[in-house]
């Protein structure tokens, strides 16, 4: 049996603690992340759920990249 150090067992509790009840999963994220990146290049208002795609981008570092990716070619498109 492996010990924990104390940092990965802060690092574990912090993630439980920052759980939301209707959080939202990476496919999820990825299916809204289109309109999110397009109203955010474009200035606009954010849709409804905005605040869950931003949850679960602080947490997920592969839809976080993901996103980070289209908006820079999101950005180059308009130029």
């Amino acid at each position: 049996m492996s010990k924990f150090n104390k940092t990965v067992v802060r690092t574990l509790i912090k993630a439980i603690l920052q759980t939301r009840v209707d959080e939202i999963d990476c496919g999820e994220c990825f299916g809204m992340m289109d309109k999110a990146a397009e109203h955010n290049v474009a200035g606009r208002p954010a849709p409804e759920r905005l605040p869950l795609i931003e949850d679960h981008l602080r947490k997920c570092d592969d839809c976080r990249e993901e996103y980070e990716q289209f908006l820079i070619a999101l950005k180059s498109a308009d130029g």
